[in-house]
């Protein structure tokens, strides 16, 4: 048996765009272990990189389950539109970590610090268009920050 390290890749990252996404109303029911589960409708939004530009279309939901203490697990899916008429899924799933205080501000439409909370996820891309085809099967990883009560931005990197 070799018990020599294996010379892995290093971990490399590229920007691939800002984005802000519109939240409706929000639904608060359980999931099937009886936790809170807040569903938030998504209205739109834009995006906006070096090679990806568009808007976030009206549809699609988060799906944020409520885990004491101050841990939330997110499930997003929407539908991504670029300038030049593609469509691009995308499927994320991370946490968000901040405390009650920091959260009862953002109810308030307070500003807080993304710098305060972590609110990171990893990111799916799914397209049928040879143009975009180079997210399909890449990792991304999502950067986070609560702008107000009915918007999230994020930063999206393509982990190579």
């Amino acid at each position: 048996m070799n018990n020599e390290k294996m010379q892995l890749p290093s971990l490399e990252s590229e920007h691939l765009f800002y984005m802000e996404i519109f939240q409706g109303t929000d639904l608060m029911t359980k999931d099937q272990e009886g936790r809170e589960l807040l569903i938030s409708s998504i209205t739109g939004g834009w995006f906006e990189g070096k090679d990806l530009k568009g808007k976030v279309e009206g549809i699609g939901a988060g799906y944020t389950t409520l885990l004491p203490p101050n841990q939330n697990e997110l499930n997003m899916r929407l539908l991504m539109r670029t300038n030049d008429d593609r469509d691009i899924i995308l499927e994320s799933c991370g946490f968000l970590l901040l405390d009650a205080g920091m959260e009862k501000k953002l109810a308030k439409d307070e500003h807080v610090d993304p710098t305060q909370y972590y609110y990171r996820f990893y990111l799916r891309f799914q397209t049928a268009d040879p143009g975009y085809s180079r997210l399909n099967g890449r990792c991304g990883i999502g950067v986070a920050g609560i702008k107000n009560w009915s918007t999230v931005c994020f930063d999206a990197y393509i982990i190579k």
